[in-house]
């Protein structure tokens, strides 16, 4: 669900969102999250000030290859003031933070095969420190989403899109 300032919700307020069911069924590539023994698509980024990494697996279930471009929206509560007070607001807002993918902006996975990215996030000290003088003085959310979109085969045919959850708390 996207806001109108064209983000999505919090992951705390929908988590990973709704399934299409017919698209679960049409899918031919799936995603794991390391660390998740049940299955589970979501990065558990956990609480503290260092670079958060995790790692997923594309899973190819086809006899062509795919590839697919990553990309990430990193998020964090809006403040808003009012008689002023600073108030924390349900509205997401962009964090600045630097994202980085093992395999640069794309991955590709062989026919029937798997390929594995590490993402690394890293939130500045300039960005904590700007964070605190907005009011968040005992730390701040660190949530949103990785993106895979498919790019298109030869034939034209876009395949299943992928988005991970993520959440961690900076301080």
């Amino acid at each position: 669900v996207i806001l109108e300032n064209e983000l999505p919700y919090s992951v705390r307020n929908q988590g990973a969102g709704l399934a299409s069911i017919e698209n679960m069924l049409l899918a031919d590539t799936y995603i794991l999250v390391d660390g998740q023994p049940d299955g589970k698509v979501k990065a558990e980024l956990g609480d503290g000030t260092a670079e958060r990494t995790f790692t997923f697996t594309v899973n190819n279930l086809t006899d062509a290859e795919k590839v697919y471009d990553l990309s990430a929206q990193i998020m964090t509560n809006g403040v808003t003031e009012i008689d002023g007070h600073a108030l924390v607001t349900d509205e997401m807002v962009t964090l600045p933070a630097e994202v980085t993918f093992s395999t640069g902006s794309s991955v590709t996975v062989a026919a029937n095969g798997s390929a594995e990215v590490t993402v690394t996030i890293a939130v500045s000290e300039e960005t904590a420190a700007e964070m605190e003088d907005k009011g968040f003085v005992n730390g701040f959310y660190i949530e949103g989403y990785v993106h895979a979109e498919p790019k298109a085969d030869g034939e034209g045919k876009v395949g299943a899109s992928h988005s991970i959850p993520m959440l961690g708390w900076y301080g």
